[in-house]
C-alpha cells in the first residue's frame, strides 16, 4: 500500500468519524432537548410553575426558540398571578433579552409591551415602544398601546403660585413675596427675588433682589447694576431693557442709559418689535428706534406670557371691536430697526391669544393660534387660515402639539391638532406643553403643579 492510498483511507475514516460525532451530538441534543420540555410540560400541568420554568430554561440551553421564551414568559406572569412567584424580576429580564435577541421580530415586543401596559410599568413600557418604533416594528396591538399610552400623564407633587409661559428654556414662577426662576426641568435657578424678567436668547434676565437690580445671566452671576428705583421690567430683547420707575415706562440699553420716552407700559421687544400704552387703552407699536410702525392708535395689542408682542412673527392687534393679524417682515438680528407690518387680509376675531413661538417657548410642530368668534373658540394659523372651527368654550394656543380647551368653562383639557380631546386633566387651568413633556395645570384650591408625560415622542 503505498503512502496516497493511507492517506485516503484516514481521511475517509476521520470523515466518517466526524460525521457519526455529530449525528451522536445531534441525537444527544435532542433528546436532552425533548427530555426538558416533557418533564417542563409535566409541572406546568400541575401548576409547579417555577419547576416549569427551570426545565424549559434548561431546554433553551439547547435550542434557543422564541416560542421557547415566549412559553418561559407565558409561565412567569401564571407563577405570579397564582402567588408561587412574588417578584417580576426575573420575568422582565425575559422579556428585554428576548426584545435583543430577537429584535427583528413582533412577538417578542408583543410580549413585552403587552405585559407592561398590563401592569402599567411605564418606564419599561415607553422604552419597549421607542425600541419598537428604532426597528420599524409595528403591528395593530403596538399601534393601540402606543395610542393609549400617548395621553397618559404622571402628576407631580410640588407646587407653585403663578406661573408664565416657558421662555427660551426658564420659567418665571411668581409668588406674592418671591419670584423664581426654574428651568425647562423644572430645577430651581433663581429665588427670592422680588421680581425676575422674562430671560432673553441669550440667558439673561433683570432682577430685583435685596433693594438693588441687575442683570444677571442663567449661571447666577451679575453682569450690571441698574437704578435701585427700578420696579418692574419686562424683559431684555434686541439690546433694549423695559423698566417701569414709578409710575412710568421707559427703555434702556444694558448699561443702564435711557433710551426712549416715558410710556404708560412697555412690553419687551419680540422680531424687533414692541408693544406700547401712550395712555390707558391706547396702544402703539414701536420699532427698536421708538418710531410707530403703523399710524394706527390700538384698542388692545395681545402680549403672550413673557410680555412679547410678536410671537412667531405676527402680532394681534385690535381696531373697531375686532383682532386682526399683523406679520412681522424683514427682521435682522443684526440690524433688527429695519422691520415692517403687513396686514393680513381676511381673518379678524373677537379674542385670541398669541402662538407659541419656535424660538422663544421652545414650541415644536404646529404653529396655530387660539381665537374666539361669537361665544367660541377656535384655532387658525399664523396665516389667518382656521385649522379648527370653533368649537369650545375657552382654548389656548397649541405648544408642543397639543392645545388646552375647556368645553364646560370651568374644566380644562388637552386637544390634539384634529380638535379632538385627548389629554384629561380637568384641571381647573392649564399652561403650555415644554418640550420634553412638562406641563404646569392648575387643581382644585388655586395651587399649580406639574404633570409629566409619560410617552413624549413630539
Amino acid at each position: 500500500m503505498n503512502n496516497k492510498t493511507l492517506v485516503c483511507i484516514v481521511l475517509a475514516v476521520f470523515v466518517a468519524l466526524s460525521w457519526y460525532v455529530g449525528i451522536d451530538n445531534a441525537t444527544q441534543s435532542s433528546s436532552g432537548y425533548k427530555s426538558y420540555v416533557k418533564t417542563a410540560k409535566a409541572y406546568e400541568e400541575e401548576e409547579l410553575y417555577q419547576l416549569a420554568i427551570n426545565d424549559y430554561q434548561s431546554a433553551l440551553t439547547y435550542e434557543d426558540t422564541l416560542e421557547l421564551r415566549l412559553k418561559i414568559c407565558e409561565l412567569y406572569q401564571a407563577g405570579i398571578a397564582n402567588g408561587e412567584l412574588t417578584s417580576d424580576g426575573n420575568l422582565v429580564s425575559m422579556l428585554l433579552d428576548t426584545m435583543s435577541v430577537y429584535s427583528d421580530n413582533v412577538k417578542a415586543y408583543e410580549a413585552a409591551i403587552s405585559y407592561f401596559y398590563s401592569v402599567l410599568d411605564y418606564e419599561e413600557l415607553v422604552s419597549a415602544l421607542t425600541t419598537a418604533k428604532k426597528f420599524n416594528i409595528s403591528s395593530d396591538m403596538i399601534s393601540q398601546v402606543d395610542t393609549a399610552v400617548k395621553y397618559l400623564y404622571e402628576k407631580q407633587y410640588a407646587t407653585f403660585s403663578e406661573p408664565v409661559n416657558l421662555n427660551y428654556g426658564y420659567y418665571i414662577i411668581k409668588d406674592t413675596n418671591n419670584h423664581y426662576s426654574m428651568n425647562s426641568s423644572l430645577s430651581v435657578q433663581l429665588s427670592n427675588c422680588e421680581f425676575l424678567a422674562p430671560y432673553s436668547s441669550a440667558g439673561m434676565t433683570v432682577v430685583r433682589k435685596d433693594d438693588k437690580v441687575f442683570i444677571i445671566d442663567q449661571s447666577g452671576v451679575r453682569q450690571k447694576y441698574l437704578d435701585e428705583n427700578i420696579t418692574a421690567s419686562s424683559g431684555i430683547s434686541d439690546d433694549r431693557i423695559a423698566c417701569k420707575i414709578g409710575d412710568t415706562w421707559a427703555y434702556y440699553n444694558t448699561t443702564g442709559e435711557k433710551l426712549s420716552q416715558d410710556y404708560y407700559y412697555a412690553a419687551r421687544f419680540c422680531y424687533g418689535v414692541a408693544a406700547v400704552q401712550e395712555q390707558e387703552g391706547e396702544w402703539r407699536l414701536i420699532n427698536t428706534s421708538f418710531e410707530y410702525l403703523t399710524d394706527t392708535v390700538y384698542e388692545d395689542i395681545k402680549l403672550d406670557g413673557s410680555e412679547n408682542s410678536a410671537s412667531s412673527g405676527i402680532v394681534l392687534a385690535k381696531k373697531d371691536g375686532k383682532y386682526t393679524i399683523l406679520t412681522v417682515k424683514g427682521y435682522d438680528a443684526e440690524n433688527p430697526g429695519n422691520v415692517k407690518l403687513e396686514a393680513v387680509d381676511g381673518f379678524s376675531c373677537d379674542d385670541c391669544e398669541l402662538p407659541a413661538d419656535a424660538t422663544v417657548s421652545s414650541n415644536k410642530g404646529v404653529v396655530w393660534f387660539a381665537f374666539k368668534s361669537g361665544e367660541q373658540w377656535g384655532f387658525a394659523d399664523c396665516g389667518g387660515t382656521v385649522t379648527v372651527e370653533p368649537k369650545f368654550t375657552a382654548a389656548k394656543s397649541f405648544s408642543n402639539g397639543y392645545a388646552a380647551v375647556s368645553e364646560d368653562g370651568e374644566t380644562w383639557n388637552f386637544a390634539d391638532t384634529k380638535g379632538d380631546v385627548v389629554i384629561k386633566t380637568n384641571a381647573t387651568a392649564l399652561g403650555y406643553f415644554g418640550p420634553s413633556g412638562i406641563c404646569l395645570v392648575q387643581l382644585d384650591g388655586g395651587y399649580w403643579t406639574y404633570i409629566t408625560m409619560y410617552y413624549w415622542d413630539n
